[in-house]
């Protein structure tokens, strides 16, 4: 995938997710620790591992979007671009993007909230780790569904959402 096209799908998601803002926060609050929950980070990884570059620098872009809301459930559309680089090297190679698309619906009641997501990952390795490893390149797509349930705090009557 070109440069140009993800700087124009990023510039999508922008401008659908300001359109988007009056449906209010979402049912389900993102997942914190999940490395492929759809949101904006970078981070910087020291590791000693035999496989592994000791310093790794990872990037994150996306968003979970409401497309259609109800009084306890939402329909959105999640997309997130996720990139892995090898801090050590001169170029800072990239090793890997994965790309990430999906319809997360989500029903919360009270504390108690859940969401049934059905995505489609794509994965795709770094050219410059593939000269420097002689890897071979294929196709490593997946389509999965997931459900993750979640007990949070109860919204306060003036909080919005």
């Amino acid at each position: 995938m070109r440069t140009s096209t993800v700087v124009y799908q990023l510039a999508a998601a922008m401008v659908i997710a300001q359109a988007g803002a009056a449906l209010q926060a979402p049912l389900f609050q993102p997942l914190l620790a999940d490395p492929k929950e759809p949101r904006f980070f970078a981070g910087y990884l020291w590791a000693r591992s035999p496989r592994l570059a000791s310093r790794l620098g990872t990037v994150g872009f996306g968003q979970t979007i409401g497309l259609l809301r109800g009084r306890d459930w939402q329909l959105g559309i999640a997309a997130g671009v996720f990139s892995e680089f090898n801090m050590e090297s001169s170029t800072t190679d990239l090793l890997n993007t994965d790309y990430l698309v999906g319809l997360p619906l989500t029903y919360r009641h009270g504390s108690l909230a859940t969401r049934l997501r059905l995505y489609h990952q794509s994965s795709h390795l770094g050219d410059e780790y593939m000269v420097h490893t002689n890897a071979r390149r294929i196709d490593l797509t997946s389509s999965p569904a997931t459900r993750r349930p979640a007990v949070t705090r109860p919204r306060r009557s003036n909080e919005p959402g």
